[in-house]
C-alpha cells in the first residue's frame, strides 16, 4: 500500500510513498511521531494522508519508463487511483535497466539452462533439445535486439518448466 500526502481539501500533492518513508520524513522534517502502519491505515486519512491502493505498473513503450505521478483520481473511499506518466528514459536509467535486464539474463541461463546435465540432455526428445538449445540463443542475442533493454525476457520452453 502506498500514501499521499492530501490538502484540507482531500486533493493529493505529492506522489505515493510507502509508510516506511512517511515515517522518516515525518519525524525528520517535523519531529512527528506516526502511529504502527495498523492504525495508519485503519484511519485511511491520518494527518493528512490517503491510500493508494497497489495496481499494476503499465508497461511503458520502448525507449520511455513509467513515473510514478501525484494521483488526481480521487474514489469514494478516499482513496486515490495510481497515475503513470510515460516519460523518456535518461542514458542513467537505460544504463541500470541494461544491468538489470542482464543480470536476469544472466541468472536465467545459470539456473536454468547451466544446470542441465548430459544426463538430462541425452533423456530430452529432440524437439526438447531443439526448443532448449533455441531458447538459450534467444537468451544470448538479447542485448543485440533493436529495443534492448527495453526487452522482456522469455517464458521458459516446457522442456525446462518440467524438470
Amino acid at each position: 500500500m502506498l500514501y499521499t500526502k492530501i490538502d484540507s481539501n482531500g486533493n493529493a500533492t505529492d506522489i505515493p510513498r510507502t509508510y516506511d518513508e512517511i515515517k522518516r520524513d515525518e519525524f525528520v522534517s517535523n519531529n512527528k511521531i506516526i502511529p504502527a502502519e495498523r492504525m495508519f491505515v485503519q484511519n485511511k486519512v491520518f494527518e493528512g494522508y490517503a491510500c493508494v491502493p497497489v495496481a499494476e505498473k503499465p508497461v511503458p513503450p520502448v525507449g520511455k519508463i513509467a513515473k510514478l505521478m501525484i494521483p488526481t483520481e480521487k474514489n469514494p473511499d478516499g482513496s486515490f487511483n495510481r497515475k503513470w506518466e510515460m516519460v523518456d528514459a535518461t542514458d542513467e536509467e537505460i544504463e541500470e535497466e541494461s544491468r538489470v535486464k542482464r543480470l536476469l539474463r544472466d541468472a536465467t541461463l545459470i539456473k536454468h539452462l547451466d544446470r542441465i546435465t548430459p544426463l538430462r540432455w541425452n533423456a530430452m526428445s529432440d524437439a526438447d533439445k531443439q526448443s532448449v538449445t533455441d531458447y538459450r540463443q534467444t537468451l544470448l542475442d538479447l542485448p543485440k535486439d533493436k529495443n534492448w533493454p527495453f526487452v522482456e525476457i522469455p517464458d521458459l520452453p516446457e522442456a525446462i518448466k518440467s524438470m
